[in-house]
């Protein structure tokens, strides 16, 4: 019985690890994140749960024209942050220079007003 519950505790692990991946598509040169609306009111999806899902949605995007094959592609959403996101150095409002990631939202950003008045 107890080779039974780790049996399936190990499969609940690997389940979880295949479900944390996700894939985003993004600008090859600016490595900007291309995103859609999402299907509750005003949010956005920059990720997908599969990399099925991913192409289905870059197929689409393709042939209404938002993007081209050119331009964009596909990655893994934990390598695409640690080996292919460009990152730039900007200002604090107080002269500070600090580097992060291009894809940084406004309001984690501590260049922008909206990040300080948080």
């Amino acid at each position: 019985m107890t080779k039974a519950k780790g049996l399936a505790i190990i499969i609940s692990q690997s389940t979880n690890e295949v479900n944390n991946m996700s894939y985003v598509i993004y600008n090859k040169e600016t490595t900007r994140l291309f995103s859609i609306p999402a299907r509750s009111a005003r949010c956005w999806t920059d990720n997908w749960a599969s990399k099925g899902a991913a192409t289905r949605a870059f197929n689409k995007a393709v042939r209404e024209g938002k993007i081209t094959e050119e331009t964009h592609a596909i990655a893994e959403a934990g390598d695409f942050h640690a080996n292919i996101e460009l990152t730039e150095t900007k200002k604090t409002i107080f002269g500070d220079e600090f580097t992060q990631p291009v894809n940084t939202p406004a309001c984690c950003d501590p260049s922008t007003e909206t990040y300080w008045s948080m």
